[in-house]
């Protein structure tokens, strides 16, 4: 009995959790918002790289856009990244933030560099609409929301539709 009632407290804690959004949720949002994008680069924390892998390949799949995967860990690895990125066309990038990796430093470096090639940024932490992100996508309380800075997309001359707007959270007007 007092086993079952463990493995029962640990399925709920578990169902309770906060659970990332995934890269293909995240392509989806990036396809209502900006459908003419061709390349969505995601940068992540290099170690995830088997979850952010088997992600990426299901996000080609299913977004039917080209999906690239760059693992960082250091700075010259995210500079070198963006340096690759720079090169593309027609992309988004995302960025998968943790504490850790990904902090908010490197996240406004690589608004910072990416902003003059007029290369949008995406993020999973909300606050980083304020950096300069674009939009920030992130899970609360289990629902999807989006943050939004109008003001980077009027730089980026994106005409983002009025539908994707309403479903936004606006943090930069």
């Amino acid at each position: 009995m007092k086993k079952t009632t463990f493995i029962l407290m640990a399925l709920v804690l578990m169902a309770t959790m906060v659970q990332p959004q995934t890269v293909t949720q995240i392509g989806f949002i990036i396809k209502k918002a900006i459908p003419e994008v061709e390349n969505i680069a995601i940068l992540y924390p290099k170690h995830m790289k088997s979850k952010y892998l088997t992600e990426a390949k299901t996000a080609k799949l299913v977004t039917r856009k080209n999906i690239s995967i760059y693992g960082v860990s250091r700075m010259t690895e995210i500079a070198d990244a963006v340096f690759t990125v720079r090169r593309l066309k027609n992309v988004v990038v995302v960025v998968m933030t943790d504490d850790s990796n990904l902090n908010v430093k490197d996240v406004k470096f690589i608004i910072d560099k990416l902003a003059p090639a007029s290369i949008p940024v995406v993020s999973n932490r909300d606050k980083d609409t304020l950096l300069g992100a674009l939009f920030s996508i992130v899970l609360n309380d289990g629902k999807v929301e989006k943050h939004l800075n109008r003001i980077v997309a009027s730089a980026l001359n994106l005409n983002l539709s009025e539908e994707f707007i309403g479903e936004c959270i606006i943090d930069v007007e």
